[in-house]
């Protein structure tokens, strides 16, 4: 590949700088890990709560009628958002460990 007129590879990033543009040797790498960890939580707080608060307003809903009611448990949401905490949780672990066996 043909050099730019100043002599830099236009393909690589520029000397001194990791693999993500514009951070030193890939540094904000394990800071983008810890962000995606952090949002994976929040989200899976957020579903799991939505899936609660559904099912305890339907129920106070149906519980509320002198005929009875029916009402919704949103297992769906709440496994899911357990689910996705739970991956969020080990993300956020597996990214603070230290490497085993890595010598600098």
């Amino acid at each position: 590949m043909p050099d730019t007129p100043n002599g830099e590879n236009p393909v690589s990033p520029p000397t001194g700088q990791g693999p993500i543009a514009g951070t030193a040797h890939g540094s904000s790498a394990h800071g983008s890990a810890v962000t995606r960890a952090k949002w994976t939580i929040a989200i899976g707080l957020l579903v799991t709560v939505v899936g609660v608060v559904l099912t305890a307003a339907t129920y106070a809903m149906a519980a509320s009628n002198p005929n009875g009611g029916h009402y919704v448990i949103a297992f769906g949401p709440v496994i899911f958002g357990l689910l996705t905490l739970a991956r969020g949780i080990r993300a956020l672990r597996m990214t603070s460990r230290p490497e085993m066996g890595r010598q600098s």
